[in-house]
């Protein structure tokens, strides 16, 4: 009996010492766009938060990283592994992932796969860590001013593979891409490509700076990276059925650039305690003052003052008159007034920022928008309306004021209705501010 009570016991050691070396090590897997140069910075602001008093990065291999630290929570090693978004969902559900990065939204196929996790689309499940543009890069030398998302379909497409034909100097175009387990060549693909497939002359690149560094080396070199990959070489502003935009900050914060893009963090619904705590620090606002000394757009919400778009209606001049715009829209799935999950975390970023004493005396104005292409003309200016509506309702909860909600239906289009993605970025609620009278 006795043999037996101390066969248990050291058992019940073993294994509670087996459960404090996992939680020890957290496993984090998918986008070489976050996880290059963001992820480490987080990480180690993280552990250092947590009393890690050292923090050593060790290399691994080509895009493997290994944080060795030590310190109040004793030791804690973080793997992490960039090698492209679509290993983060396949790590994820094979189980060799704690958190998956990626830069694009996870797929319903993906989400099938790891239903064993939950839903990895749900809202405790899938942050939205940071926001990001692809930037069209050409050399500094080229003297592209603009190109429209068009001309860089055919571009890419090997339809147009010399410059003479977009009025340039006649050197034959370089494509250079990234690789297929990469995000940045999801997002590129679906935004656009759309359908049409990559030239076979395109030279493809796992790293998005070796990829920078062969456009700057190329005189008819053109490719395409994020934000953070935009050195030594220059972003050439793009239009999309309105407006040539570059990648500034504002422009992809709310989200009004063609090409701007989410990043982001996922779990499964029972995450260990430090994934926990990581994904709780990632959403702070000491993040997202890493994520803009990297490079990414942060969340963090701003007051500017914009060009109204052409073509915006004599109703949604008079609106916003004399009003200044904030960095963020809410956004919402089609022919729906539900917020999705970032606009669920905005609205608590919007509350912390109202709550500010610079906004004692300002109001907030709540402009709804809707795509022609998901409902009736008759119905756009309800939905647009129902849209504004639920944002004010989320925010006089909390006991912020609005002074005024309109709906104005399917005017000032940011993207043309031809395509999904252009639709679901005209399903959106714009938050401007103005002096209370």
């Amino acid at each position: 009996m006795l043999r037996r009570l101390i066969s248990v016991g050291v058992g019940l050691v073993v294994a509670i010492a087996a459960a404090q070396a996992a939680d020890s090590r957290v496993r984090i897997h998918g986008s070489n766009t976050v996880g290059e140069r963001l992820m480490p910075e987080l990480l180690e602001a993280w552990l250092r938060s947590k009393g890690q008093d050292e923090v050593i990065r060790q290399q691994l291999a080509f895009e493997e990283l290994l944080l060795v630290s030590s310190g109040g929570l004793g030791k804690v090693e973080i793997e992490l592994h960039a090698h492209g978004s679509t290993t983060a969902f396949q790590d994820l559900s094979a189980g060799t992932a704690d958190i998956g990065m990626a830069s694009r939204r996870v797929t319903q196929a993906e989400i099938d796969r790891a239903a064993h996790l939950g839903a990895l689309d749900a809202a405790d499940q899938e942050t939205v860590l940071a926001l990001d543009g692809l930037a069209i890069i050409v050399p500094n030398a080229n003297p592209l001013k603009q190109v429209s998302l068009g001309e860089v379909r055919d571009l890419f497409a090997g339809s147009v593979d010399n410059w003479g034909r977009l009025g340039l100097p006649p050197y034959p175009v370089r494509l250079f891409a990234r690789d297929e387990r990469s995000g940045t060549w999801d997002s590129f693909r679906q935004i656009v490509l759309e359908g049409r497939d990559l030239s076979s002359d395109a030279v493809r690149f796992e790293s998005t700076s070796e990829l920078a560094a062969a456009v700057a080396g190329d005189r008819g070199g053109i490719g395409f990276v994020g934000l953070t990959g935009v050195s030594g070489v220059r972003a050439v502003p793009v239009s999309h059925g309105g407006d040539a935009l570059p990648p500034t900050p504002q422009e992809v914060a709310v989200e009004d650039y063609a090409l701007s893009r989410r990043l982001y963090l996922y779990s499964s619904n029972k995450p260990q305690p430090l994934v926990s705590d990581f994904l709780a620090f990632a959403r702070s606002d000491a993040a997202q003052v890493i994520i803009e000394k990297v490079g990414f757009v942060s969340q963090r919400v701003r007051a500017y003052q914009p060009e109204l778009r052409a073509g915006a209606s004599t109703a949604y001049r008079e609106l916003v008159a004399g009003a200044r715009r904030l960095s963020l829209n809410f956004r919402f799935n089609p022919a729906s007034a539900a917020l999705d999950n970032k606009s669920q975390q905005d609205i608590q970023r919007l509350r912390e920022f109202m709550r500010q004493p610079a906004q004692r005396d300002q109001r907030l104005i709540l402009v709804g928008f809707a795509d022609g292409a998901e409902v009736v003309p008759v119905q756009a200016e309800q939905l647009s309306s129902e849209r504004a509506d639920q944002v004010a309702a989320a925010l006089l909860a909390y006991q912020i004021p609005v002074s005024r909600v309109r709906g104005v239906g399917d005017t000032a289009p940011v993207a043309p209705r031809i395509s999904a993605l252009g639709q679901a970025r005209n399903h959106r609620v714009e938050v401007w501010m103005k002096q209370s009278p």
